[in-house]
């Protein structure tokens, strides 16, 4: 009986100090996600490379990141820039400092600069997501929109169902890549209407007949040009449609 009796308490307190180990060790906290740099809303030209500087962390151990940078760009002359790096990690807490190297021929516009975590557990940090946005260092000039008629100054008033026109000229640097004009409801931002034309050259003319709306309310038409390299610039009218 002593023997078991001795061969008992042993084995109680390793047990013991397993489960204390154990409770030591819970994952009650989901990681963090700390980004030194770049700041939010920084400008870059193509070529250049986004410097990154960022702190991972976590109550009990990291497992990986990931950096990435995307666009919600679709319609370019040229693709945009996109990049994701993943790399795995260990231990609570983790400085990372790395680049991000922007090929020379991107599209000019907004990006989102993401970071992502997981911890050891499967846990996932909130996000944390950047503005920043890239310029075409070959072209950093966007075109021009010049509206001639109607004026876009004030609202034009119209009856459901008529006839208007819009017309003026286009203008770039370099190349435009094509002009659109398109029609949109000012209280939900719905599309009406979307006219596409590609064009080439340092200018262009437009004159454009367009009916508005069947049914009565505020309208807005977005005329827009874009250049080889995706800068846009736009002229807006807005339209009041009665009965």
């Amino acid at each position: 009986m002593k023997f078991i009796k001795y061969l008992l308490v042993p084995t109680l307190l390793a047990t013991a100090l397993f489960w204390t180990s154990c409770e030591d060790e819970e994952d009650l906290a989901d990681p963090t996600i700390t980004v030194n740099s770049p700041a939010d809303g920084r400008a870059f030209e193509s070529g250049d490379d986004i410097p990154i500087t960022v702190t991972f962390s976590d109550d009990v151990a990291l497992r990986k990141y990931t950096i990435a940078v995307s666009s919600s760009i679709t319609d370019s002359p040229i693709d945009p820039y996109s990049a994701e790096i993943t790399e795995d990690l260990t231990g609570e807490l983790e400085l990372v400092e790395t680049t991000l190297s922007i090929p020379v021929d991107v599209a000019s516009g907004n990006y989102s600069l993401t970071f992502d975590l997981k911890d050891d557990n499967g846990k996932d940090a909130e996000q944390v997501a950047l503005d920043i946005s890239i310029q075409n260092s070959s072209d950093k000039s966007a075109p021009a929109v010049t509206v001639t008629a109607p004026d876009v100054s004030s609202t034009l008033r119209l009856s459901a169902g008529d006839i208007f026109s819009v017309s003026g000229t286009v203008t770039d640097n370099l190349d435009l890549h094509k002009f659109v004009i398109e029609m949109t409801n000012k209280e939900d931002g719905d599309v009406l209407s979307t006219d596409t034309f590609e064009v080439d050259g340092a200018s262009h003319s437009f004159e454009q007949n367009l009916p508005s709306p069947p049914n009565p309310g505020s309208y807005l038409v977005t005329m827009s040009a874009v250049d080889k390299v995706n800068n846009r610039s736009s002229a807006v009218l807005e339209i009041e449609v009665t009965e």
